[in-house]
């Protein structure tokens, strides 16, 4: 992707991050009570009914791989153990 988006356009990407270090586990049970309220007031979320790979690298792993092949990405963690990748590649300043 970083070769064929055209200069100024932005990748997006939504992934799965595994929890693997203690700072993980300890956002992910800060996130549990917004989504169990979330899932309140929306009647919950039924699965998509989709073979899904577990995920295997960490948000810091995903982190350091993004930044030594996107610098400049923005990385960042979101409900339901998904992370946003964001990266708008930059223009040519010549």
């Amino acid at each position: 992707m970083k070769q064929v988006l055209a200069p100024g356009g932005r990748l997006l990407i939504i992934g799965l991050a595994a929890d693997k270090s203690m700072i993980d586990f300890i956002i992910a049970g800060l996130m549990l009570l917004p989504i169990r309220i979330m899932d309140r007031v929306h009647g919950g979320m039924k699965g998509p009914n989709v073979r899904i790979a577990e995920p295997k690298e960490s948000i810091m792993e995903i982190r350091q791989a993004v930044n030594e092949i996107l610098p400049g990405a923005i990385v960042r963690r979101r409900f339901y153990y998904r992370y946003l990748l964001s990266w708008v590649k930059p223009t040519d300043t010549h």
